[in-house]
């Protein structure tokens, strides 16, 4: 368990942080009931120790430039979601936060990883 279900706040709350470096990949599921915020995010970063993580970042290129924005995903609707990812350092911080709105909503957080 990354996180339990618990209410969002209106800034990031970081989850208990995974060993991945034995595993190929990970699915992160969030089972989200919305409240009177706008939507709330989900932040994943990684890292090689548990001191120094890396947010992912997307990249787009236009005019002969690549702008790096970090990636973070947004739910506006209660459901239960997935995020598979590959694994690619040795830990996995995931982070939760509410935006907009007052944090009524709550959030779970888990994660299965996997070898295939």
């Amino acid at each position: 368990m990354i996180r339990p279900d618990q209410v969002l706040t209106g800034s990031y709350v970081a989850g208990n942080i995974l060993e991945t470096i034995n595993y190929k990949q990970v699915t992160i599921y969030v089972e989200y009931t919305k409240g009177d915020e706008t939507s709330m995010q989900v932040k994943v970063e990684t890292g090689n120790d548990t001191t120094t993580m890396y947010q992912d970042t997307e990249y787009t290129y236009a005019g002969g430039v690549d702008t790096g924005v970090p990636k973070v995903v947004t739910y506006s609707a209660t459901g239960n979601y997935r995020i598979p990812l590959p694994v690619t350092d040795k830990y996995l911080k995931v982070s939760v936060q509410a935006t907009g709105g007052t944090p009524t909503g709550t959030a779970m957080v888990d994660a299965y990883l996997g070898q295939d």
